[in-house]
């Protein structure tokens, strides 16, 4: 769990609220809880991949944009990140922003997203190099309609887009949720067991 954090800077903006990734750095970051942090790109994670370098794998986080975040308030992409894969993660940004801001200045080389969601009311889910990839390979922008978000509890209610909308195949999948409890469960009675987004199983899963 990763909050509460804020980063400070002016050059071009503050960056990397929870976590900060530049330079060579082939971080697997799987299931956890970012929220409520603060900074000017990417309130919940900002990275500058380096030319050659694979750069970070992100599987099943739930990624929740803060104040100040005004491109990608939860993520920001930067630098050659074309080797960067996200699974199953819900990355939620505050109304009126961009959830997902991918920078396009080193020549328009993109993440790859398999099976997300990047929502943002009344905003943006992808922004940027990334925008367009609603709809394909699984991505999808919708409220993902957390249990209780300003207690805390992102569990997902029942009726969730992100419940069994992950994939299987997604590499280093966790067999149990941010809460322990299983992870490839039927959530949406369709007969067929498939992760749900995000660091938690929905709420009906969980018990």
């Amino acid at each position: 769990m990763i909050t509460g954090n804020v980063a400070t800077g002016v050059s071009p903006a503050s960056q990397g609220g929870g976590i900060w990734i530049v330079n060579q750095s082939d971080a697997l970051i799987v299931q956890n809880l970012v929220s409520n942090n603060t900074a000017g790109q990417g309130s919940g994670i900002y990275f500058g991949v380096p030319s050659g370098d694979r750069g970070p794998i992100l599987v099943n986080n739930t990624i929740i944009g803060g104040s100040g975040g005004s491109q990608g308030s939860a993520v920001y992409a930067s630098g050659f990140d074309n080797q960067v894969q996200f699974f199953n993660n819900l990355m939620i940004g505050p109304s009126g922003q961009n959830a997902v801001y991918c920078d396009g200045t080193y020549g328009g080389q993109t993440p790859t997203f398999v099976n997300n969601d990047a929502f943002s009311p009344s905003g943006t889910g992808l922004a940027g190099q990334c925008l367009g990839q609603i709809g394909f390979s699984g991505n999808i922008s919708a409220d993902p309609q957390f249990v209780n978000a300003a207690a805390g509890d992102f569990h997902l209610q029942s009726t969730s887009s992100a419940i069994d909308a992950g994939t299987n195949s997604a590499p280093n999948l966790p067999q149990t949720d941010f809460a322990g409890n299983p992870r490839i469960l039927d959530g949406n009675n369709d007969c067929v067991s498939i992760v749900d987004m995000g660091a938690y199983a929905s709420r009906d899963d969980s018990k």
